[in-house]
């Protein structure tokens, strides 16, 4: 649904997809480094196979992306919690 790599220090976050892709509205996607930086970006009206960059936001130990949706009828889902 969501992919994510490390890139020679930048996070790539990209948008895959999924059953309820037309309803999502806007992605949160929400890096916290592990050397304590965070960054938070709000994307709205995401397109299947974008990708989002956030260059210098990764560390060799795990940095934790958080991406959240916000769907038409507004409701929000946490999609995924993960290491990178």
């Amino acid at each position: 649904m969501r992919s994510f790599s490390y890139e020679g220090g930048d996070i790539v976050v990209r948008y895959r997809g999924g059953a309820d892709a037309a309803d999502l509205v806007v992605l949160v996607i929400r890096i916290d480094s592990f050397g304590g930086q965070s960054d938070t970006e709000r994307e709205e009206n995401p397109v299947v196979g974008q990708q989002y960059l956030f260059p210098a936001m990764g560390t060799p130990d795990p940095d934790v992306v958080t991406v959240t949706g916000i769907f038409r009828d507004g409701t929000q889902e946490q999609l995924l919690q993960t290491k990178v």
